[in-house]
C-alpha cells in the first residue's frame, strides 16, 4: 500500500510539473510571437514615418522654389509698375486729393490694386529691391540642407531593409523574450539557429517580400502623394488673381464697354519625378483699337520670376505644367520669366522609397504579415523526474517523460501584423470610409492569431511526429 501511494504521489507530481512546463512554454511562445509581430509592425511604421518625412522635405523644397520665384517677381514688378502705370507715380507731396484723383478714376485696374501700386512705387520700392539679392541664395541653402536630411532618411531605410539585418535584430529579440520568461528556470530555444548566420529563425515569416523599394519610373505613387501634400499650401499651389478695372473703356469706339485687367498668375508644380518648377507673372491686358477695324487685347508685362530645381541634366522633364495659368494667360511675361530662371542643381529629385510590394498592393483583401514561432525546451531542462527535479527517474513510478517526442517539449504560436486606423481618429470617425494599408500612414498593429494547420503539421514533423 505504501509503495502504491508513493507511486500515485510521484505520478501526480510529474503530471503537475509537466502541465506547468507545457503551460509556461505555450505562454512564452505567445510572448515571443507577439513581441516579434510588434517589431514587424514597428518596422512598417518606421517606414511610414520616414516616407512622411521624405514627403515633408519635398513640400519644403516646393515652398523654397515658390518663395524664390515670388521674390524675383516682386522685384521686377516694383521696378516696372511706375512705367506701366504712370498714375502710380503721383507723389504724396502733391496732396492726398491729387493722389486719390489719380488712382480712383482709372480704367486700368480696381481700387485695391491702385492702392497697392501707389504704396509700392512711393514707399516700398527701395526695400523690395533687396529681396532678389537675399531670398534666392537663402532658399537654395535650405534646399541643400533638405537634401542632407533626405540622404540620412534613405540610409536609415536601407539599413532596415538590408539583407538579414532586421532578421538578426528580431531573432535576438525573440530569444531575449524567451530567456526573460525562463530566468533562473533553465533554458529554452526560440526557433532553430541558422548555422551560417547564427540567426534565430521563425517557422513562417512574411517579412521578405512584403515590402519593396521603388525608384526610377516606379515613383508614381510617391509623386501623387507629394503633389497632394504640396497642394495643401495655397501659396505653392496657386498664386493667381485678376484685378479687373472698375470702369469700362470709353476712348475707342470699337472697345467701348470692354474692361481692362491686370492678371497675376503663378504656381509651383512637380514636373515628372525630378523637377520642381515655379513661375510668377503679372501683366496688364489693355483693350486697344485696331488700325482699321475692330478691337484687340494687348499684353504689357509688369513683373516676372521663375525658379526650378532639378538634378544636372534632367531639366527637360516631359509635361506641360500649368503653373497657375502663367504660361497660358501671360505668355510674354512667362517668356521673360523662363529666360531669367537661374535653376538650382542641388536638388536630386524624388527619392527612392519603400512601400508594400506590388503583390500586396494587388491583393483584394487587406494586407497581412504573418509569423509562426516554435519554442523548444530540452527534456533535461524540465522540472520532472529524470530531468532537473530532485525526484529521479523510475521506470516503475514515472513514464510520462517517455512521451516527450524527440526528447523535447515544443509550443507553436503565431502573430499577425495588420493595418487599421484607430476609430477615434478625427480623419476616420467610427463608421467612416475604409482606408487601405500602405506605408504612408503609421497604423500598423500586431496581434496573436490562430496557428495555421500547415504550421502545426510542420511543427509535428520537426518533432518526429506524424499525423494530425
Amino acid at each position: 500500500m505504501l509503495m502504491a501511494g508513493l507511486a500515485a504521489l510521484f505520478f501526480l507530481f510529474n503530471t503537475g510539473q509537466l502541465a506547468r512546463e507545457k503551460t509556461k512554454l505555450v505562454n512564452t511562445a505567445d510572448a515571443v510571437a507577439l513581441s516579434a509581430g510588434m517589431m514587424n509592425a514597428r518596422a512598417l511604421n518606421f517606414d511610414a514615418y520616414n516616407n512622411r518625412a521624405l514627403i515633408a522635405n519635398e513640400v519644403l523644397v516646393a515652398q523654397m522654389v515658390s518663395i524664390s520665384s515670388w521674390s524675383k517677381f516682386v522685384v521686377e514688378r516694383s521696378e516696372n509698375l511706375g512705367s506701366v502705370f504712370p498714375e502710380c507715380n503721383v507723389p504724396p507731396s502733391a496732396g492726398w486729393a491729387a493722389v486719390i484723383a489719380a488712382i480712383s478714376t482709372q480704367r486700368k485696374f480696381d481700387v485695391p490694386y491702385a492702392i497697392m501700386c501707389f504704396a509700392v512705387v512711393n514707399y516700398l520700392d527701395e526695400y523690395i529691391s533687396e529681396l532678389r539679392e537675399i531670398v534666392p541664395p537663402v532658399t537654395e541653402t535650405i534646399v541643400r540642407f533638405v537634401e542632407g536630411q533626405k540622404r540620412a532618411i534613405q540610409i536609415s531605410q536601407q539599413l532596415l531593409h538590408a539583407p538579414m539585418v532586421f532578421e538578426h535584430l528580431r531573432g535576438d529579440l525573440m530569444q531575449e523574450v524567451a530567456d526573460a520568461n525562463y530566468a533562473n528556470d533553465g533554458s529554452v530555444k526560440a526557433g532553430p539557429r541558422n548555422k551560417v548566420e547564427h540567426l534565430t529563425l521563425p517557422m513562417t515569416d512574411d517579412w521578405a517580400g512584403f515590402t519593396s523599394a521603388y525608384s526610377g519610373n516606379q515613383r508614381g505613387r510617391f509623386a501623387e502623394v507629394t503633389k497632394k501634400a504640396a497642394a495643401t499650401d495655397e501659396f505653392v499651389d496657386n498664386r493667381s488673381w485678376t484685378a479687373k478695372a472698375t470702369l469700362p473703356v470709353v476712348d475707342a469706339s470699337a472697345c467701348i464697354g470692354r474692361f481692362n485687367e491686370v492678371r497675376r498668375r503663378g504656381g509651383t508644380e512637380l514636373v515628372g519625378y525630378d523637377k520642381w518648377q515655379a513661375e510668377d507673372t503679372e501683366s496688364f491686358w489693355e483693350w486697344r483699337r485696331r488700325r482699321w477695324f475692330g478691337c484687340r487685347r494687348v499684353e504689357q508685362p509688369i513683373g516676372w520670376g521663375a525658379q526650378a530645381a532639378y538634378p544636372p541634366g534632367r531639366g527637360s522633364a516631359s509635361g506641360s505644367p500649368r503653373l497657375g495659368g502663367s504660361p497660358a494667360d501671360n505668355p510674354r511675361a512667362s517668356a521673360e520669366a523662363r529666360s531669367s530662371s537661374g535653376d538650382w542643381h542641388v536638388y536630386t529629385g524624388l527619392p527612392t522609397f519603400y512601400e508594400l510590394s506590388q503583390t500586396q498592393l494587388n491583393k483584394t483583401e487587406a494586407p497581412r504579415m504573418r509569423m509562426a514561432v516554435r519554442l523548444t525546451r530540452e527534456h533535461d531542462q524540465a522540472l520532472i523526474s529524470g530531468a532537473r527535479s530532485d525526484i529521479q527517474r523510475s521506470e516503475r513510478l514515472n513514464r510520462l517523460d517517455a512521451h516527450l517526442a524527440g526528447g523535447v517539449m515544443a509550443a507553436v504560436s503565431s502573430s499577425e501584423v495588420f493595418f487599421d486606423r484607430p476609430p477615434a481618429s478625427p480623419k476616420n470617425p467610427r463608421g467612416g470610409p475604409y482606408e487601405a494599408g500602405s506605408l504612408f500612414n503609421p497604423f500598423w498593429q500586431a496581434r496573436l492569431v490562430e496557428t495555421s494547420a500547415a504550421d502545426l503539421a510542420l511543427a509535428r514533423l520537426k518533432q518526429g511526429l506524424a499525423g494530425p
